[in-house]
């Protein structure tokens, strides 16, 4: 039976979720820049978005490679403690790719709780799936999911709003991905616990 995880646990999946999110959406992001300069484009506000609309590529795409990464980043820790872990990041990869249709032009904290809480919800139901066998009381992890994300996608939003700086689209990207992992984290660490204390 797996060691209970302990809040060391919880502080690490908060780290590992905030550069998990900044990795994988700022990341491709960058790429896209360079090759949007590399075809000549005049630096739109997006290079990311303008290049991936020249390809003809969904904006769901960049979506997608962002919960890939911020999954596999909580997949790293998970493994030692859940069974079948990897399904963790391809629910992540779904959830947060299929949110990734929901237009979203402006910065607004509500648009953004909108976008989390439709990742959050997909992500969290696909999880379900794979903690109901092994932890009591799983369907919390939905609503976990569901809120925590939204939470954490609304804050990450009202960050990257403060200033017009590059630095505040960073910081936004650091507290959705801390801030989500925080709270989520909360209910993960209290039902693995539990499933360690009632055995």
């Amino acid at each position: 039976m797996p060691k209970p995880p302990e809040w060391k646990f919880w502080l690490l999946l908060v780290a590992a979720g905030a550069l998990g999110l900044l990795v994988g959406n700022y990341g491709p992001q960058l790429l896209a820049g360079l090759l949007a300069q590399a075809l000549g484009r005049e630096g739109p506000q997006d290079l990311g978005e303008a290049v991936l609309a020249a390809q003809g590529v969904r904006h769901a795409l960049r979506h997608t490679l962002t919960g890939l990464v911020f999954g596999a980043s909580q997949w790293l820790l998970l493994r030692k403690v859940v069974r079948r872990a990897g399904w963790w990041v391809v629910a992540f990869g779904v959830g947060w790719g299929l949110a990734g249709l929901i237009p979203h032009k402006d910065s607004f904290p509500t648009q953004g709780a909108m976008i989390g809480a439709v990742s959050g919800g997909l992500a969290g139901v696909a999880q379900w799936f794979m903690l109901r066998k092994q932890v009591a009381r799983a369907g919390w992890w939905v609503l976990a999911s569901f809120i925590g994300t939204a939470g954490g996608w609304a804050a990450g939003f009202v960050v990257a709003g403060l200033g017009e700086s590059r630095l505040f689209y960073l910081a936004g990207n650091l507290v959705v991905g801390g801030v989500t992992a925080g709270l989520t984290g909360l209910v993960l660490l209290w039902l693995l616990r539990s499933r360690n204390s009632s055995r």
